[in-house]
């Protein structure tokens, strides 16, 4: 139901925003411990995200877009393309890896994100 709260649950999850009140925690950790400076690692390392509109780049691949938080982690390239071999497959999207966000369906859209 509109309003009920579902997406200030999804942003207080994700750290974006802070409860009000109470304690969340994720992992064991209690999310007002970890610093601002600190929360984009931890969502990038910790958390995964399919947000509703996707969010993909539409300047790079869905290739690319697969392994941008990976190459923002610093991730060794073998780890990523390991990765990446493996997620396409999982997903059925290997066909879809040099096409662009804006020339794949939303259903695949969703898959990448």
């Amino acid at each position: 139901e509109s309003g009920s709260g579902k997406s200030t649950l999804l942003n207080i999850l994700a750290m974006l925003d802070k409860p009000t009140r109470g304690q969340v925690f994720l992992n064991g950790t209690d999310t007002a411990t970890i610093k601002n400076s600190e929360a984009s690692s931890f969502r990038r390392e910790k958390l995964g995200f399919v947000f509703q509109d996707f969010n993909l780049l539409d300047t790079l691949s869905v290739k690319d877009n697969i392994l941008l938080p990976l190459v923002l982690s610093r991730k060794p390239i073998t780890e990523m393309m390991k990765k990446l071999v493996v997620t396409a497959e999982n997903l059925g999207i290997n066909q879809l890896q040099e096409k662009y966000p804006y020339e794949i369906s939303g259903g695949q859209k969703q898959r990448v994100a």
